[in-house]
């Protein structure tokens, strides 16, 4: 019975024995790394095999927990912080963060940031930092991350629940990783380093506006086509127009839109004029193709375009640096969403589905407009 019970302790492996274990295999993969699509929270493109911390005695399997899970995006950083999208810690604990050193088996030199302690749950949006004390027993020789690399986001219990990041300063023996069925619990991202003055707050207020008049340029041009392909009876008969229980409302739907459309003019106008002011060019419109063939499919997709455009102000009126430019640009944000609520009704969808609308960043935003575009030239 000694002997069995020995045996079975010789052959647990440790948590850092678990990890080299993997890394080796993983070591000829470093090609697949940042090429291939990225596995989902908690996939096995990395498949660092993780044990237990040595505390208690645990065997790797007594780590398992199918609700762990992290998710690290691509991103950009200026070396010092990266975020890490989401992380369930089901028993609470750490993100760390690994350089790609670990695919060659460098366990412990891998880690380069480690995020706060937190609760058993899930977070969201976490900035670690990287290359600072938070990594115990780490001793680093550069304070920021100097060129791209793919880093590896991995969840940690806090096996000796002191709140402290343990795993490096005591060689893999407490705080180990959570594993999916015996396999850490990863995700991978590249991260590419940018001078800071590259990031969203170097945009310039003439590239705001022209960003937004990017927009209205397209939104003055999908009513514009709209209206001359169909006539005020057209929509007065359609089954949009139809929702309306009142002859006053279905009879001045296309009056309406007309509205709406006059709008996108006027914020056209404006914009332009405003950037004339400032010194700066303005964009000109480009040709488009909007993928509607019915009125209630024209009704739909407004509610989606206008939609865009209320989060495109959001995303973009806090980089404004000029005070006097804020008001007209948050007059314009609350007319888009007053035009959303209006084609959420014809599509009889709620009208105000949430109390705070999310922003979208200029890059996400250009993204989703660029399928309308067929030509800027």
């Amino acid at each position: 019975m000694t002997d069995d019970t020995t045996d079975a302790q010789t052959e647990r492996e440790t948590p850092i024995e678990l990890m080299q274990r993997v890394t080796e295999g993983l070591s000829s993969r470093r090609g697949f790394l940042g090429t291939t699509a990225k596995v989902g929270a908690g996939g096995a493109l990395l498949s660092a095999g993780a044990g237990t911390a040595a505390a208690g005695g645990e065997s790797g399997d007594d780590m398992d927990s199918d609700t762990a899970s992290v998710t690290f995006d691509d991103q950009e950083s200026t070396g010092t912080s990266v975020t890490v999208a989401s992380a369930t810690l089901p028993e609470g604990g750490f993100i760390a963060i690994h350089d790609s050193s670990l695919l060659d088996g460098a366990v412990l030199e891998s880690v380069i940031g480690v995020s706060e302690y937190y609760e058993a749950g899930t977070v969201e949006d976490v900035d670690v930092s990287l290359f600072n004390e938070a990594v115990r027993g780490a001793d680093f020789d550069m304070e920021m991350l100097e060129e791209d690399d793919t880093l590896i986001a991995m969840p940690h219990k806090d096996t000796n629940s002191n709140e402290k990041y343990d795993f490096v300063r005591t060689n893999g023996n407490q705080d180990g990783p959570y594993t999916k069925d015996g396999e850490a619990v990863v995700d991978d991202g590249m991260v590419t380093v940018v001078d800071e003055e590259m990031m969203d707050d170097d945009v310039s207020d003439i590239d705001i506006l022209n960003f937004a008049l990017t927009l209205e340029h397209l939104e003055a041009a999908y009513y514009n086509e709209f209206l001359d392909e169909y006539s005020e009876s057209d929509v007065e008969r359609s089954d949009v127009a139809a929702i309306f229980a009142d002859d006053g409302s279905r009879y001045g739907t296309y009056q309406k839109i007309q509205t709406v459309r006059d709008h996108e003019e006027a914020h056209v106008e404006t914009l332009t004029q405003t950037i004339e002011d400032l010194g700066g060019t303005p964009v000109e419109p480009a040709e488009y193709e909007f993928p509607y063939e019915t009125i209630e499919e024209f009704a739909a997709l407004s509610a989606t375009i206008e939609a865009v455009g209320v989060s495109a102000y959001a995303g973009a009126a806090p980089l404004i640096e000029n005070d006097d430019l804020i008001p007209p640009a948050l007059s314009i944000h609350s007319v888009e969403a007053r035009h959303t609520s209006y084609f959420n009704v014809l599509n009889t969808s709620d009208p105000f589905p949430n109390a705070f609308d999310p922003a979208r960043t200029m890059e996400e935003v250009l993204e989703i407009a660029s399928q309308f575009i067929v030509s800027d030239d």
